[in-house]
């Protein structure tokens, strides 16, 4: 309502409740009096009673009052309205911002006010809390969905190592996000276990003319030494560069993770990039670790396996081939003992044909 009509409204109220004041004391002083009802009367109480004079004027009074008491109540319903309104704007903008925190709207600003201290308080930690939440749940998608990827690369190309480690080099590289890495495996070479690197994602070409690493050597031969994870974002000069079309620069951080399974190192995987490696990044990569060490160390069990199967049959089929050179010699042996019999019956027979010859030719001569 209009403050003044408001206004008007009381001074109105306040004129007609004074006009009663006059109005009950005329009547009830001319019913005192016992005089009849009129102006003429109303002159003549008066002039008896002059106190009504202040009575008359009561209307005027309570109008004056009212108009006050009005004018008041105007200021104060107006800054009721007034503040309420804000309120109801405040609430409105706290339930929207609300709403878009829970809609994952978190670069949202307003402005609460100082007053407001608690609700700030309150609505910040809700915030906090989402975006924790929602990150958590962001970097436990990532791993999960990361890990499903290279379950599907770990299955493939099982017979082919050097292709194996390729594919899991590369898909590592770009789902990391970084700029180049390389994976080596143990390998028996002059009677030591060295580490011979298998492939390599965007490395400088002078990275491959090192091509076995010993245990102790240099950062990758000191993970594969101690069996522990190298993390550095302080990489010693000259150590690589990253060759990209910006031109070369030293990458920020550098991981290096042994590939371990039953306490036994199997391998290293090497990771360099601009960018800092993330706590569940690194953390990805040791679980994935765990699964290319067992992956490789399959590999090597059906490739020893192998080999001693061919070991095996190489071995059958010499001594198949041992026995049927011995079978023959045995029948050459028969073959030629059995000549040996006929040529001694042959010769005995000789013998025996000469002594009945000489015999007669005795007989003859005696």
């Amino acid at each position: 309502m209009d403050p003044n009509k408001l206004k008007s409204r009381f001074t109105l109220i306040g004129f007609l409740v004074g006009l009663c004041f006059p109005l009950i004391a005329i009547i009830i002083d001319i019913l005192f009096k016992g005089i009849g009802f009129s102006l003429a009367s109303i002159a003549e109480i008066h002039e008896i009673n002059p106190i009504l004079f202040l009575i008359d004027i009561a209307p005027l009074v309570l109008a004056v009052v009212a108009y006050l008491i009005g004018g008041n109540f105007a200021r104060l319903r107006e800054t009721s309205l007034d503040k309420i309104a804000r309120q109801e704007k405040k609430i409105s903008k706290y339930a929207e911002y609300t709403e878009n925190l829970i809609n994952g709207k978190y670069d949202q600003s307003f402005d609460f006010g100082e007053e407001e201290s608690v609700l700030v308080s309150s609505l910040s930690k809700l915030k906090e809390t989402l975006m924790e939440t929602e990150e958590r749940e962001r970097r436990q998608l990532w791993t999960s969905e990361g890990l499903a990827r290279f379950i599907e690369v770990l299955r493939s190309d099982r017979d082919n190592l050097n292709t194996l480690a390729a594919r899991i080099i590369s898909n590592l590289v770009q789902y990391l996000e970084a700029n180049q890495g390389g994976i080596f495996v143990v390998e028996e070479v002059e009677g030591e276990n060295v580490l011979q690197m298998l492939s390599a994602y965007a490395y400088d070409k002078e990275r491959f003319l090192q091509k076995h690493i010993k245990p102790g050597e240099g950062l990758v031969g000191q993970a594969f030494k101690e069996g522990e994870k190298i993390f550095l974002t302080d990489i010693p000069k000259n150590y690589l560069n990253i060759t990209s079309g910006l031109g070369e620069s030293m990458p920020k951080c550098l991981l290096i993770v042994p590939l371990i399974l039953n306490e036994e190192v199997y391998g290293v995987l090497e990771l360099a990039s601009f960018n800092i490696f993330a706590e569940h990044e690194i953390e990805f990569v040791e679980k994935l670790s765990d699964n290319i060490a067992a992956t490789i160390s399959g590999i090597k069990v059906a490739e020893r396996t192998s080999s001693l199967l061919k070991e095996s049959q190489m071995n059958t089929e010499q001594m198949r081939s041992q026995e049927e050179e011995m079978r023959q010699n045995m029948e050459e042996l028969t073959a030629t003992q059995e000549e040996l019999q006929r040529k001694e019956l042959e010769y005995q027979q000789r013998i025996e044909d000469l002594e009945t010859k000489l015999k007669k030719h005795e007989k003859v001569s005696s």
